[in-house]
């Protein structure tokens, strides 16, 4: 009961929607989920090849390498040398000047903190850096604002806070407008160069994705001492937002830290990118409306979870399932690709290709899993009774074996002991079925090496078919030889061992037949039915009528090649039960005596006996018995000869021997 309920088909879906929703609802708040949706986010970045926005009013004034070199002075320079930079650039006319510094101690010369706060207080659109410095305790968490020194920080038109808030990861992804309720550095810039809050309005939510461009040189960079000399063209800077900030690898702090940064394109590029670069992204974010969105919505749910249990729907076909299940995966990410680039949304899809992931493997698996298990019991059901090369074709083809029946031209075979009920009286019982075992087991292994297929064991008879259930053309051929191999290999073995059983009847027939399994629910057996198949068991009867061994049908003998098989036309006859009367044959070794001798004699014998020409049938018959005195059908014959030569038949007789038994 307990297994029935789990290859229940509504098991497999309960448990094919509960693995969709935990990874739909469950997994992307675990932390291996956040990690795996941080890639994708990354992979995503990593595909852009523009930002769809132009970046034309963001300028960065970079502290790095040459600059040390032309100027010629160790970090940190003198405030007066920030104080020219400020009156060049707020001369060229720029809208805002942002330092991503905090002049948090006072300078060695205080002239120098006059002469940057005197710029600054002139420019009037200058935002300072500031530092959150948090520190977890026992109990809680310590904030301490790092600000600049009173004197910059009276003259500054604003300060924000230059705080970068990585991921779990150590990846800077996400900006934020306020700390607290102070702006950021990139929002205080929004703020001086819109009062009214225009510039920055479309941003609605504090915490946003930064738009990074996937390159850098995107946004203008000029070293520093040349905006000290003058060497840069004003234009350079008209209108436009300026920042300044360290674009060097020189230790920025006491513990020897570069302000440099993880962003989504380290991941794959392993490139940091510097703290001024991240402030300039997020202001150019937050100009336009901060672009990227995460994108989410009760649709998109339903789409993902309708994608996660499609593998369910197709589990029976194991190319459609994993056709379905790379499909789905590659749906997403085209998807996925599709919506970031175009129109700016981040869809986490990890879960929903996990999903269809563990489902199309597990339906995958659980398919092969009762796939082997079929093979396991076809193979048990089927080994015993059809030969190994056919159990391995139904195998690799289950669609070759039709359960249920199916009409087929088939070519079935009936064997039986001569004289068992004789021999049964003279052996103990347990010496009988030891004996019987025997020559079971040698006839059936002789059938199963013909490809014959083991029906059924009738006391001492045997009944077996040939070509099914997978059918093969030459299966008439198949069973004569078999019954051929079974007279000559019993006659060796009686030889051999001693003679137990008097040699044994046979009796083949082709036509069409039904084949399948049949029985109750409960019993059935695979097996063939039909008027071919108890024809070929009236044929089996015949013998002991005509003293001989192998008697086939009119239908099989129609599918022998005659330089392969010898077979001689014995009569025509009307079995019990049949309207239709039918010629049979003797199926024989093929040998040229038994041609010359047996078969070709005979045949003439037949024709003169047909024509009513009693004397020299009776010639013909006699001159074979003499050369084989236990041939059967010339006794029978000879002794039909006899009895119409006193007894005339009309002139119209139809040669129909009317069998009145079976």
């Amino acid at each position: 009961m307990t297994a029935s309920i789990f290859k229940s088909k509504l098991f497999i879906f309960i448990l094919t929607l509960a693995v969709s929703m935990f990874f739909l609802r469950i997994w992307e708040k675990t932390e291996p989920g956040a990690s795996l949706n941080y890639t994708w986010q990354d992979f995503l970045y990593s595909t852009r090849i523009k930002t769809g926005k132009d970046i034309d009013n963001v300028v960065i004034v970079a502290v790095d390498e040459p600059s040390f070199r032309e100027l010629g002075q160790k970090w940190p320079w003198p405030r007066r040398m920030h104080a020219v930079i400020v009156e060049n650039i707020a001369r060229a006319g720029a809208k805002a000047i942002i330092f991503d510094m905090i002049f948090s101690e006072p300078s060695r010369n205080p002239e120098d903190d006059v002469l940057l706060a005197a710029a600054i207080k002139k420019a009037g659109n200058v935002s300072l850096g500031k530092f959150n410095s948090l520190t977890q305790r026992k109990q809680y968490t310590q904030s301490i604002i790092v600000e600049p020194v009173p004197v910059l920080k009276q003259a500054a038109a604003a300060t924000g806070f230059v705080n970068h808030f990585p991921d779990t990861d150590g990846i800077v992804r996400y900006a934020y407008k306020y700390l607290d309720t102070e702006f950021s550095l990139a929002y205080s810039a929004c703020e001086i160069a819109f009062p009214d809050g225009s510039g920055c309005r479309k941003c609605q939510n504090n915490t946003f994705l930064i738009d990074f461009s996937p390159e850098s040189a995107d946004i203008p960079i000029i070293s520093y001492y040349q905006v000290m000399n003058n060497l840069v063209a004003k234009k350079m800077f008209k209108d436009k937002f300026v920042f300044i900030g360290m674009g060097s690898d020189v230790k920025v702090d006491a513990q020897g830290a570069v302000d440099a940064f993880p962003t989504p394109f380290f991941r794959f590029e392993k490139k940091m990118m510097y703290g001024v670069q991240i402030h300039a992204h997020t202001l150019i974010t937050l100009l336009t409306g901060c672009r990227l969105q995460l994108f989410f919505s009760p649709l998109i749910s339903v789409l993902l979870l309708g994608l996660s249990i499609s593998p369910f729907w197709v589990r029976k076909k194991p190319m459609l399932l994993t056709t379905v299940g790379l499909g789905g995966i590659f749906s997403l990410v085209v998807f996925s690709l599709i919506l970031f680039n175009i129109q700016g949304l981040v869809v986490d899809i990890m879960p929903a290709v996990l999903a269809v992931f563990t489902n199309t493997v597990f339906m995958g698996m659980n398919e092969f899993n009762q796939t082997h298990k079929e093979k396991r019991y076809m193979k048990h059901a089927f080994e015993s009774y059809v030969s190994s090369d056919i159990v391995k074709t139904i195998l690799d083809n289950p669609s070759a074996l039709a359960l249920g029946g199916e009409r087929k031209d088939l070519t079935v075979m009936f064997s039986d002991i001569n004289g068992f009920t004789t021999i049964s009286e003279t052996l103990e019982p347990e010496e009988l079925v030891s004996v019987l075992n025997d020559y079971l087991q040698f006839i059936t292994q002789v059938i199963l090496d013909h490809k014959g297929t083991l029906d059924k064991y009738i006391g001492d008879a045997v009944m077996a078919f040939f070509g099914a259930p997978v059918h093969f053309a030459a299966h008439a051929q198949k069973a004569c030889a078999a019954a051929l191999a079974l007279d000559t290999q019993l006659n060796r073995k009686n030889k051999t061992h001693g003679t137990v059983f008097n040699g044994l009847t046979i009796g083949i027939n082709t036509g069409s037949m039904i084949v399948g399994n049949v029985g109750s629910q409960n019993r059935f057996d695979y097996t063939v039915i039909g008027d071919a198949v108890n024809l070929a068991a009236r044929l089996e009867s015949l013998n002991k009528t005509y003293g001989t061994t192998i008697i086939i049908g009119e239908n099989t003998k129609n599918q022998l090649p005659k330089d392969t098989f010898l077979t001689r036309e014995m009569d025509y006859v009307k079995v019990k039960g049949k309207h239709t009367a039918i010629s049979i044959f003797e199926l024989l070794e093929n040998t040229q005596e038994n041609r010359e001798l047996i078969t070709n004699p005979f045949a003439e014998g037949l024709a003169a006996y047909r024509r009513q020409d009693w004397e020299k049938a009776r010639a013909i018959f006699n001159a074979l018995l003499k050369n084989f005195p236990s041939d059967g059908p010339s006794k029978v014959f000879l002794e039909r000869c006899r009895f119409f030569s006193k007894n005339p038949l009309p002139k119209d007789w139809d040669m129909i021997w009317e069998m009145m038994i079976k």
